[in-house]
């Protein structure tokens, strides 16, 4: 599998119940003017720089590497999907990095942290498992 197809096979993954919990997070920043979610890419959808993928847009591509992100008035967070090799072979891995550009990014960020890990294991292992 390249980086690519697991970054295709991740968000299309993504489970109704995070659905539910960023149409919610959608409603209450909204006033805020910071951005909201799109649909869901299906897993045939093209990986391809300048994309819209959800709340990403890819910013690079390579087989070993898909590079997401989002500059938003409050916080800047790239996300990176890559394929290396591991003690057990071949395995795909999911690093998120995140800037705060003010003290609102700090509070969103930690408001939204406690699901931030399930919600990536939930999207990675559902995605490894699509055809």
């Amino acid at each position: 599998m390249t980086a690519p197809e697991l970054a295709r096979r991740a968000l299309a993954a993504t489970p109704g119940w995070v659905r539910a919990l960023l149409r919610v997070r959608d409603i209450l920043v909204r006033p805020f003017g910071l951005h909201t979610g799109s649909r869901a890419p299906t897993p045939e959808v093209e990986i391809e720089v300048g994309r819209e993928l959800d709340a990403f847009i890819v910013l690079s591509v390579s087989d070993g590497e898909v590079l997401l992100g989002r500059d938003d008035r409050h916080l800047r967070f790239r996300t990176s999907f890559a394929i290396r090799e591991g003690g057990r072979g071949r395995e795909g891995v999911c690093t998120t990095v995140v800037t705060y550009n003010n003290i609102w990014g700090r509070l969103y960020h930690n408001a939204i942290k406690p699901f931030h890990g399930l919600i990536i294991r939930t999207v990675l292992a559902r995605g490894a498992c699509l055809p």
